[in-house]
């Protein structure tokens, strides 16, 4: 049988069958398609068997549309020999259906029972309609749940995300303050040891200086000492050589000359003398 679009996917919708439209053809669509095979075959055929002249240009149509149902219908009304070529090799127990051998044979009484079957067709046809309708209604209706539902399960998942950047954020924050912190308190802790390195060279200089000073005064004061002791010792030898040569020189006396030598060596700059000498 010949099939138009959106049949399968109507037939396939809930597992209900869409009624024939009479756009499509309706009841009488079987009949008609069998109408347009009949026509096509016998123009096939050796020899050839016309087709009304109406039906020719749809014999090469791989596709029945609204119109074209029409027009078959309007040639089998009108063109009695080519209906009786068409019911020859109809019968109603095949797909044909009981509008079909009316419309194809029409017995007594069949415009008003094929009436009847075509207003109950065009009823359940528009039944189905409205249940498509809802269904398709219902389904959009899931669909913009699903749709909402799944707006808000993203919403709620953009919330978090921006809640955890918000928080990673002021983490960042925070951590970069503290570092600023450490970075300046460790500023200010070179600053205060290079102004204690200052100050360490400083007095390391005057140390030195006040070192100096006084290593110099040192010297000063053992060349002075060295320079005594030496006249002191001077001094001694002479005596010494005095009292050898001396033909009476008094014992004491000598002493005391050695102790104030001695002691005159002990000063710097103090030269010792004799107290006291013998003379003849």
């Amino acid at each position: 049988m010949w099939e138009q679009p959106g049949d399968r996917r109507a037939a396939g919708e809930r597992g209900l069958k869409r009624p024939p439209a009479s756009a499509d053809g309706g009841l009488l669509r079987p009949a008609l398609e069998l109408a347009w095979a009949v026509a096509k075959l016998g123009e096939e055929a050796v020899p050839p068997v016309r087709a009304p002249k109406a039906l020719q240009p749809l014999l090469t149509h791989a596709r029945l549309t609204a119109t074209a149902f029409r027009t078959i219908r309007r040639v089998v009304d009108e063109d009695a020999g080519f209906r009786e070529r068409v019911a020859a090799v109809a019968d109603e127990g095949d797909e044909l259906g009981r509008a079909g051998w009316l419309f194809l044979h029409r017995p007594e009484g069949w415009d008003g029972e094929l009436g009847a079957l075509e207003a109950a067709g065009a009823e359940s046809a528009a039944e189905w309609e409205e249940q498509r309708e809802e269904r398709t209604a219902r389904r959009r209706l899931e669909g913009a749940e699903e749709a909402k539902r799944r707006a808000e399960q993203e919403a709620r998942q953009a919330r978090a995300a921006t809640e955890r950047v918000s928080q990673e954020l002021a983490g960042e924050r925070r951590a970069r303050r503290e570092t600023e912190a450490a970075r300046a308190e460790l500023a200010g802790r070179v600053q205060s040891l290079e102004r204690a390195v200052d100050a360490a060279e400083r007095l390391a200089a005057e140390g030195s200086e006040a070192a100096a000073a006084r290593a110099d005064q040192a010297t000063e004061e053992a060349r002075a000492l060295r320079a005594a002791l030496s006249a002191a010792e001077d001094e001694l030898a002479r005596l010494r050589r005095e009292r050898q040569t001396a033909t009476a020189t008094s014992p004491a006396d000598i002493d005391v000359a050695a102790t104030s030598a001695t002691a005159g060596a002990a000063r710097p700059g103090v030269v010792a003398r004799p107290t006291s000498t013998w003379t003849r």
